[in-house]
């Protein structure tokens, strides 16, 4: 069973699989839009999955569809007086306008992103955020998934020392 079919039916289990998939179409908008390349393995994630539309999983972890789907920038700046305060990230982040939101943990304790591309690349670096830390903990969105599904340990690690 491939990782997407065994996340699709971890999903419906949970009946947490409320949403349309995306299409090819809606993704290459996204990617003309914003002038970066989405990685075939989360191409293929938002076209034959497409997240939990924001509901939680049993874990406590929610994914965004492709409409959801947003720049740190934009989802990060929400958090200037919040707790955990993940806003301090933008200012240490390399190109914070190229990293998106695509799932969180808890009610945002950490928010995973991924960075893209304008062209295509060898690795789309996938990072926790929690608070003003963050850390890259995946190479690309299929080695997240692979932790996802393992429950490892490395996506919830304490980053603040």
């Amino acid at each position: 069973m491939n990782k997407l079919s065994e996340l699709n039916d971890l999903w419906k289990k949970a009946k947490i699989r409320t949403v349309d998939t995306a299409t090819e179409q809606q993704v290459s908008e996204f990617e003309a839009t914003h002038n970066l390349i989405i990685p075939h393995d989360l191409r293929g994630y938002f076209v034959a999955v497409n997240g939990t539309d924001r509901l939680p999983d049993n874990e406590f972890y929610t994914f965004c569809t492709l409409e959801q789907f947003q720049p740190i920038t934009k989802v990060l700046d929400a958090w200037k007086n919040g707790i955990p305060r993940h806003s301090d990230v933008l200012e240490k982040i390399g190109s914070p306008q190229n990293c998106f939101v695509f799932a969180d943990y808890s009610i945002y304790l950490f928010a995973y992103a991924i960075r893209l591309y304008p062209t295509e690349s060898a690795q789309n670096e996938v990072y926790a955020i929690c608070g003003g830390e963050y850390r890259i903990i995946a190479k690309s969105f299929s080695e997240f998934i692979d932790l996802y599904l393992q429950q490892a340990d490395e996506l919830t690690f304490c980053l603040i020392a």
